[in-house]
């Protein structure tokens, strides 16, 4: 018997997506720190034929979690002050 997935049972779906600034002015020097960083849980369905005992055509699906996580960009900005 083939396994055939229902939305029931198929993985779920989620994006996160995390932000942190610093920023911070002296005399001479001032900077700009901006981090992100995104999580995402997605799934993906697979559609693939095969044949049974008899040689009668199965199609068969299946849905595979698929994570992906980890920083994005980083970014930097220093300035100085000349007077």
């Amino acid at each position: 018997m083939p396994r055939v997935l229902s939305w029931q049972t198929q993985p779920g779906y989620a994006t996160t997506q995390f932000t942190a600034t610093r920023r911070a002015a002296g005399k001479k020097a001032s900077f700009f720190l901006q981090l992100e960083r995104r999580d995402i849980n997605d799934s993906q369905v697979i559609d693939r034929a095969n044949l049974d005992s008899n040689f009668n055509p199965l199609t068969l699906s299946e849905a595979i979690a698929i994570r992906a996580r980890g920083l994005t960009s980083v970014l930097v900005w220093i300035t100085n002050s000349v007077e």
